[in-house]
């Protein structure tokens, strides 16, 4: 009996022993460690089950866009014929600005260095014709051959009068045109030497003051100065431009 016993209890510890040493066994197992790779969005995709360090994100340099303002370019225009000065721009039978009366048409191109303007009256190149200086509005001039024989070409007409219709353009007597004929009277006195009714206006007449060679003949309705002419006869007295 005592026998049985003692391999009962040595069965049992057998039994305890293999227990113990799977538990130990169990207990002794590393468990494997999961690591979770880092999931970077920055620069290229990373691997899963790996351990990536990022790589340093870089911010890119900003861009300097230059800005060139417009350059516009302004073309100075070319004036030949400078506007006169306010000491030039005066009207008398001698002349207007750097225009001479009593010259050739050629003559005087020469000298203010520029074409003068034929404007929408024309003329004759050979016998008359009407000229205009560029860029100055409200005056105009006559070139004509004087004793009405014809030459040969536009530079050989002799520039004999300059007139105006527009206000604002002063003679040597300080006459322009707008003023009352009263007013006319009392500044010329008795340099007038002599007055003609108006050709075309009813009450109108020519007021005429100086000699044939250097004469000024202003225009009126009867009441105002309408317009001037200064220069030389037979052209200064023309009623109907070159006539």
């Amino acid at each position: 009996m005592r026998k049985l016993l003692l391999i009962g209890l040595a069965l049992a510890l057998v039994a305890c022993g293999a227990d113990t040493e799977d538990v130990e066994a169990s207990a002794t197992t590393e468990a494997v460690p999961t690591t979770e790779a880092a999931i970077t969005t920055v620069g290229e995709p990373t691997t899963i089950g790996e351990t990536t360090t990022a790589a340093p994100t870089t911010t890119a340099a900003p861009t300097t866009t230059l800005t060139t303002a417009a350059t516009t370019t302004t073309a100075v225009p070319t004036t030949t014929t400078a506007p006169p000065s306010d000491t030039q721009e005066i009207i008398s039978p001698s002349g207007f600005w750097e225009v001479t009366i009593g010259q050739t048409i050629g003559e005087n191109e020469a000298a203010i260095g520029s074409d003068f303007r034929f404007d929408d009256l024309g003329g004759d190149p050979n016998h008359c014709m009407i000229l205009q200086l560029p860029e100055v509005g409200g005056i105009h001039f006559i070139g004509s051959t004087l004793t009405g024989d014809p030459v040969s070409g536009r530079d050989n007409l002799v520039v004999a009068r300059v007139s105006t219709e527009s206000p604002g353009w002063v003679t040597a007597n300080g006459i322009e045109v707008g003023m009352s004929v009263s007013d006319v009277e009392a500044a010329l006195g008795d340099t007038i030497t002599d007055r003609k009714p108006h050709f075309y206006v009813g009450g109108g007449e020519y007021i005429i003051v100086g000699s044939e060679s250097a004469r000024y003949v202003f225009e009126t309705d009867g009441e105002a100065i309408t317009a001037i002419h200064a220069g030389m006869e037979p052209v200064v007295s023309y009623v109907e431009g070159c006539s």
